[in-house]
């Protein structure tokens, strides 16, 4: 019997670890947030989106020129109009890459158009081009 519930207990500890490691959280009772009202985004690579009513993504998704993979994107939203928020993002990357088009896609929290979203929901679709590299090149003075 001491042995049933000792395994009983290393199988609850060990489910436990590994559901503290699972990245994406089912928020059912979630916070709604009005998209207007976000200031902010900051996306992680390797973390996923808290979700409710369709599937989570990672926060962090390159869709063309994925040479690079950064740990860390901040975006702004520059000029808030809802789901059409024009949003500027930077992070850390290669001197010869830079952000190309970006899309942040969050959950609605009633519906796909909800101005309302998802409190954790967001994730950043982005692409990488390159920089121009010769700009620099030719900025010497000759006297």
């Amino acid at each position: 019997m001491t042995h049933i519930k000792r395994d009983h207990v290393l199988f609850v500890l060990i489910l436990g670890v590994i559901l503290d490691t699972m990245e994406a959280e089912f928020v059912p009772n979630g916070r709604p947030v009005l998209l207007d009202e976000v200031k902010e985004l900051h996306f992680q690579k390797g973390r996923e989106t808290t979700y409710k009513r369709s599937p989570s993504l990672p926060q962090l998704r390159c869709t063309r020129g994925c040479e690079f993979e950064p740990d860390i994107v901040r975006c702004k939203n520059v000029k808030p109009r809802g789901r059409s928020s024009r949003w500027q993002c930077e992070t850390n990357l290669p001197t010869h890459l830079k952000i190309g088009k970006t899309d942040i896609i969050c959950e609605g929290f009633h519906s796909d158009e909800d101005e309302e979203v998802l409190e954790g929901s967001c994730a950043l679709q982005y692409t990488l081009t390159h920089a121009g590299m010769l700009l620099g090149l030719f900025s010497h003075q000759c006297f």
